[in-house]
């Protein structure tokens, strides 16, 4: 099996990064709730709406929001 990612799984992996940098650096703040659910107390994921552009854009979600997102998208694009 080859360890060649794709561009978008590159890209993601950068993002990912950034992201971490940043929170460990102060840049970025993670929030203590769901910005879709506004449940607390769960561990919360930055989704992203773009891989595009290099910088991190996107919100704080629960991993079952975030699990509804990704499946939605992908229905979305399959048409």
């Amino acid at each position: 099996m080859s360890d060649k990612k794709t561009p978008e799984e590159h890209r993601k992996k950068l993002i990912r990064a950034k992201v971490n940098n940043a929170i460990r650096d102060g840049r970025m703040k993670k929030p203590s709730h769901c910005a879709i659910c506004h449940k607390s107390g769960k561990r919360l994921q930055f989704h992203h709406e773009s891989y595009k552009g290099g910088k991190p854009h996107g919100k704080w979600i629960c991993a079952s929001c975030h699990q509804k997102l990704t499946a939605h998208h992908k229905r979305k694009i399959s048409k």
